[in-house]
């Protein structure tokens, strides 16, 4: 009986462990030569945290439970969940887009410097 339950308990630990969340990583790399001889580069990646619930607007003054992540920056993991954010997209450049040389860029945010947006849970704080 001893022999039949070991395999069990494997198999329970199994399912709990992959229960758990999980996070995933995407990257993507983009050249493209331009007309003059420069390349336009562009740069993508995504962390996704599986099986993870947003946090509640309404108990933002409340104590949190604590987040585990192995790929997302701790820091900045502890800022979003702080203010509900759900999706946050950072755009950097240098340089200038030369409209006349190489037409409309692919991608809409190529002003010089950085644009940061962020969707926010309803009825967060404002600040």
């Amino acid at each position: 009986m001893r022999l039949t339950l070991k395999p069990l308990l494997c198999l329970c630990l199994g399912t709990v462990a992959s229960a758990a969340l999980s996070e995933e990583f995407n990257e993507e790399l983009d050249l493209r030569p331009l007309p003059d001889g420069k390349v336009a580069a562009w740069f993508s990646f995504s962390t996704l945290l599986k099986g993870a619930t947003p946090r509640d607007t309404k108990t933002l003054g409340a104590e949190d439970e604590s987040q585990l992540y192995t790929l997302f920056p701790l820091a900045l993991g502890q800022i979003l969940r702080e203010y509900a954010v759900t999706e946050l997209h950072l755009t950097l450049n240098a340089g200038k887009w030369n409209y006349d040389r190489w037409g409309y860029p692919d991608e809409s945010g190529v002003g010089t410097g950085a644009e940061l947006w962020a969707w926010m849970g309803e009825n967060g704080p404002v600040s």
